[in-house]
């Protein structure tokens, strides 16, 4: 056999890529108004038993139908979701989270039988796949789930006075009712004034002598990030990498005396543990009397100036303007959507990349209409470092020699604190995926 031949036997075969559920939702057929309106006949009455069921029907009909419109989505399919979407609990008395359920089963057999109209699977399934999902609150699906879980909360709050639901509802409700956010760079302060601020309060932190080398270990850290944000804007890719290396030992010599001290801070609440903690202070004396040594051959002589001249370099290399904001902005929002609790590897990289925004944020370069991005982003990451913390913590501890009941103790608290941090992230990482399905934020 030929090389040619042999070549073309092991030819790659590229399959087409399988469209995602909000792309297939764009080509949905509509469904004819006398459809819907036999079928709102057909459901309507069956309410009259209870007030509730009756208004609750028509308030989500009407609100749909709102939604729909400013969404610019198919306002007929928008109304068959919502005439059917709590059909079982009508019909049948279901209640709780298998009513949704049922509901789509009972949409999916009549919408395959109607014999004047013929939907196609595609729509059936976005149809369902909503009514199934209608009650899920605290996650996001697809456009026509969101539209129907949002219909609903605005329901509840019309027949409630508040929402029901959850935690999660009202979040719902407060998006719908927020304004877009728009971001700018600020066109007061610009980045060279804050650049050259942030250098030089670097280096005088760092030249000076520390009286309390805990609190000098976190500041130094802090500095070095807020530069590192700033050096990201330097159009100068060789300066900017140098810049790196040269910070990058300074933070790496200061990492472990910064975990050692949190670990030993999370053991101030147990009294029982003061060994450990007692252990755990020993440790971190000695590793900051290194970060001492270091200092005494870095504060002064090539070592300082060389750093001091090449800060100095990077001022005129740097340019922030709103196209530079909007990328950053986006590649945060990459990450965002794919971060969930589950996924500890994509909830690092969003804590990660977040760094950067935060401390732009907090410089006064970015300017936004409404400061609820903001809030909640920094909120989200101090909850991420503290859960990273805990995590640290958990490692360290598992190892550590102990008494099994000193483990226990510590794993315990450790499981406790945990799950209280999750269920804040759950919060913030939905509001802010929200906000982008929601069309919040303008770039």
């Amino acid at each position: 056999m030929s090389h040619k031949k042999d070549q073309s036997k092991h030819k790659k075969v590229h399959k087409k890529e399988p469209k995602l559920k909000h792309e297939l939702e764009h080509k949905l057929e509509s469904m004819p108004l006398t459809l819907l309106n036999q079928i709102k006949c057909e459901f309507l009455p069956l309410t009259e038993h209870s007030l509730f069921e009756h208004s609750h029907f028509l308030d989500v009909e009407r609100h749909i139908h709102v939604l729909a419109s400013q969404r610019k989505m198919d306002v007929h399919i928008a109304l068959c979701i919502a005439y059917f979407h709590d059909i079982s609990r009508i019909k049948e008395g279901i209640n709780g989270k298998l009513h949704a359920k049922r509901s789509a089963e009972i949409a999916n057999k009549r919408l395959k039988k109607i014999s004047n109209v013929k939907l196609s699977k595609s729509t059936r399934k976005v149809i369902c796949s909503a009514i199934l999902h209608h009650n899920q609150k605290a996650k996001i699906h697809g456009p026509f789930d969101e539209l129907i879980k949002d219909a609903d909360s605005l329901a509840h709050q019309d027949e409630f006075g508040f929402p029901s639901d959850s935690d999660f509802e009202q979040i719902r409700l407060d998006l719908m009712a927020l304004d877009q956010v728009n971001f700018s760079v600020s066109k007061v302060i610009d980045i060279q004034s804050v650049y050259t601020m942030y250098s030089e309060a670097f280096l005088a932190l760092f030249k000076s002598t520390p009286k309390d080398m805990n609190h000098w270990v976190h500041e130094i850290r802090i500095a070095i990030r807020k530069l590192r944000a700033l050096l990201y804007f330097n159009d100068n890719t060789t300066l900017k990498r140098e810049t790196f290396s040269a910070l990058k030992p300074i933070f790496k010599v200061l990492s472990k005396s910064r975990a050692l001290y949190v670990l030993y801070k999370s053991l101030e609440s147990f009294e029982s543990l003061e060994g450990i903690r007692n252990a755990l202070e020993k440790i971190l004396k000695e590793e900051n009397h290194k970060i001492m040594e270091y200092l005494k051959g870095h504060q002064s002589g090539e070592f300082i100036t060389g750093l001091e001249q090449l800060l100095t370099a990077n001022k005129s290399h740097l340019s922030f303007q709103d196209a530079a904001l909007s990328r950053l902005i986006k590649r945060y929002f990459k990450y965002l959507n794919s971060a969930t609790l589950k996924d500890k590897e994509t909830l690092h990289r969003l804590r990660i990349e977040g760094k950067q925004l935060k401390y732009l944020m907090g410089s006064g370069l970015i300017e936004m209409t409404h400061p609820i991005f903001q809030e909640t982003l920094l909120s989200l990451h101090d909850l991420l470092g503290d859960l990273n913390d805990l995590q640290d913590q958990a490692l360290f501890f598992k190892h550590y020699k102990m008494s099994a009941e000193e483990r226990q103790l510590l794993m315990n608290h450790i499981s406790d604190q945990t799950h209280f941090l999750e269920k804040e992230i759950k919060k913030r990482l939905f509001l802010l995926k929200k906000m982008i399905r929601l069309n919040k934020i303008i770039l």
